[in-house]
């Protein structure tokens, strides 16, 4: 879907936060063919009219995020707003500017979408590496890095304590 109304200069500054915050940028590569990869941004909040005003600014589509366990009955149900490919490349060079954390993933997604200025059937081997790299480079960014074992030694609880053993 195409955006609706022209962005201003502070919905490029507020889309940017909201991107630094609760977005994602990646770049995923199919299993079944690997010519094809996918440039995504997406956006997740329990606020629709959140994820409505990015469609209607920006373009994209919004949809329920399906959980794999059944949610938290005290969670309001989170929807994502996810734009894609040529929109999304588009978007992230007019928030450039304003991003903080997410800056060098902007960077990366921009340069690997200039890779398809060329409609081709086949993909060239040396092209198909560019855009793999691009993706293994964008998902080192934003792997989370392994979870630390805690260093120190759980306080022993008082004397007297209930919960003395």
């Amino acid at each position: 879907m195409r955006a609706k109304v022209e962005p201003a200069e502070i919905d490029l500054a507020k889309m940017a936060a909201l991107i630094d915050g609760e977005g994602n940028i990646s770049i995923s590569a199919a299993k079944s063919n690997p010519n094809f990869h996918s440039l995504q941004i997406t956006v997740g909040n329990a606020q629709q009219t959140v994820l409505e005003w990015c469609r209607d600014r920006f373009g994209g589509t919004v949809y329920p995020l399906l959980y794999k366990k059944s949610p938290s009955l005290r969670r309001a149900p989170i929807k994502r707003w996810r734009i894609q490919n040529l929109e999304a490349a588009a978007m992230l060079e007019k928030c450039l500017p304003h991003f903080i954390a997410k800056r060098e993933q902007a960077d990366i997604a921009i340069a690997f979408q200039t890779t398809f200025d060329v409609p081709r059937t086949r993909v060239a081997p040396a092209l198909r590496e560019l855009r793999e790299q691009y993706r293994l480079q964008l998902q080192s960014l934003t792997k989370k890095g392994p979870k630390q074992a805690p260093t120190a030694k759980p306080a022993e609880p008082r004397q007297g304590s209930l919960f003395a053993r």
